[in-house]
């Protein structure tokens, strides 16, 4: 595994020194997936990215994948888009993933209602916000992740409005640290920070996160590795997700490295052996 050192972190724009934490801080259980945390004994609590992988296929967004991994998770990150009538489906975009799933690229977004004939194909089934609202009330005890890809506070304030009793189902996203205060005042309590779209200096994420706090900061394999985990954590008690991890193996390496959660397509292989420390020495991550 490359471990970066602090100088590499300097370039990273991390304005101070930064070092991994020593596993053998506190135990580590790979039946919990314990990471290291001042908050004691924590499960590594795992999101389906995308709905999760159904027969044999990632990032559908479907009501498909949401049954095929009920069962595994109680979250699960779902991308949104808005239709030409402004209205959220599940879809990665209009791009590559409308193509991989109606088999053309469409010239404009079609409209909620060209959209729901499209799916009368017999395919899988991308949720509307009626269908993921029947599903989530079929299903008490998840959770949805949002990721809007575009107009994400348009798009939240448009599920606020449609679906008040199902507020406390989603989890929404922030892209930016001026969004979470704006999320919550629509009525969101549990709110995300991911920093794959956050264009300010990473070495200014703690200070925001102690000016807007959120349930957990959501990173990039590359800054979890580089430690900002524990920084952020030692700084504001704040845990955070990494993306996106398909090996049992790398989620041992996150786990001793104070990860909380991660989001998965689908876990794979074989968790490492309960060697304090040692979890991310035979990876090349």
């Amino acid at each position: 595994m490359r471990r970066m050192t602090l100088a590499a972190l300097a370039c990273l724009g991390l304005g101070w020194g930064w070092q991994l934490w020593a596993a053998q801080q506190s135990p580590f259980d790979t039946a919990h997936l314990q990471p290291l945390s001042s908050q004691g004994r924590v499960m590594l609590a795992s999101v389906a990215h995308a709905g999760g992988v159904v027969d044999g296929q990632a990032l559908t967004n479907s009501l498909q994948a949401l049954d095929a991994n009920r069962d595994r998770h109680d979250l699960f990150e779902i991308d949104f888009q808005l239709t030409a009538d402004g209205h959220p489906i599940c879809l990665h975009d209009w791009d590559d993933a409308f193509v991989a799933r109606f088999g053309h690229r469409p010239d404009q977004p079609p409209t909620l209602a060209a959209f729901e004939r499209l799916l009368q194909d017999g395919g899988l089934q991308n949720c509307t916000l009626d269908t993921l609202a029947d599903w989530l009330r079929r299903n008490p005890g998840k959770t949805v992740i949002t990721d809007f890809k575009t107009d994400n506070l348009v798009g939240l304030a448009l599920i606020a409005q449609a679906l008040p009793d199902l507020r406390d189902r989603f989890m929404p996203q922030a892209y930016q640290p001026d969004e979470i205060a704006r999320i919550k005042a629509l009525g969101f309590d549990r709110v995300l920070w991911t920093l794959y779209r956050f264009d300010g200096p990473i070495s200014d994420v703690p200070r925001h996160l102690a000016q807007n706090p959120v349930v957990a900061l959501v990173m990039p394999k590359r800054l979890a590795l580089a430690g900002l985990a524990q920084v952020v954590e030692q700084a504001t008690g704040v845990q955070s997700y990494v993306h996106t991890v398909n090996s049992a193996a790398e989620a041992g390496c996150f786990a001793d490295l104070g990860l909380a959660g991660i989001y998965t397509d689908r876990l794979g292989g074989e968790f490492p052996a309960d060697r304090p420390g040692e979890a991310c020495r035979s990876l090349d991550l």
